[in-house]
């Protein structure tokens, strides 16, 4: 796996502002999918990391931002702190990705397993002192099981949610390995679709040493 600065593509404020919204629709999908399948996975970070795949890290956080604020107008104000892991998330992803850590299978792997303590660490926090332990979802009985041997919120927390937390990506990721692939190749450049780095890729998606890259 070769580590090496790859130029993200260069977005007109028009994909943007389609791609922001979409990403955004995609995580609200994914908590109704959950909701209503009662299954202890978040599913609720498809559409940030989609957009951390195209846009790069920052825009990954704005998605995750824009994605609490609506969560905290249509579920109430504390839903606002949600943001936390997904940025997290959306910075990992996305660094990895500008680095070309994610265009190889093992790699992708290695970063999902890197997001998970971190952006675990966050959201046993938000558990514990926001929720108490407790939200209302499929991991409640996770956590209940854990703090019962764990004797600690936190902890209990943070176990059950490292344990479903790379269960929970890897299966956003292979859905979100589905969408790629009918995607233009300009937006596939962080993927592991793109394989090996060859002298065409270098000529047509231009390794970031030789300066960014507008995408036409």
């Amino acid at each position: 796996m070769k580590i090496e600065k790859v130029s993200m593509p260069v977005l007109k404020p028009a994909y943007i502002a389609a791609l922001l919204p979409t990403g955004v629709a995609i995580n609200f999908a994914g908590s109704l999918l959950r909701q209503l399948l009662g299954v202890p996975l978040f599913l609720d970070s498809g559409g940030t990391m989609l957009v951390t795949f195209i846009g790069g890290p920052w825009l990954g956080v704005l998605c995750s931002i824009l994605n609490a604020c609506v969560t905290a107008l249509t579920m109430g104000p504390i839903q606002i702190v949600t943001f936390l892991p997904t940025s997290i998330i959306a910075l990992i992803l996305g660094y990895s990705a500008r680095y070309g850590i994610t265009r190889s299978w093992p790699g992708l792997l290695a970063t999902l397993v890197i997001i998970q303590p971190p952006a675990c660490l966050a959201s046993a926090f938000i558990y514990t002192y926001i929720y108490g332990g407790f939200a209302g979802n499929g991991l409640d009985i996770m956590h209940a099981v854990v703090m019962k041997a764990s004797d600690s919120v936190f902890a209990a927390s943070f176990i059950s949610e490292l344990i479903t937390g790379f269960l929970d990506k890897t299966v956003l990721v292979i859905i979100l390995m589905f969408i790629f692939r009918a995607l233009p190749e300009k937006f596939r450049i962080c993927t592991p679709f793109k394989g090996k780095v060859d002298k065409d890729d270098l000529k047509q998606y231009d390794i970031a040493r030789k300066g960014p890259t507008t995408w036409k």
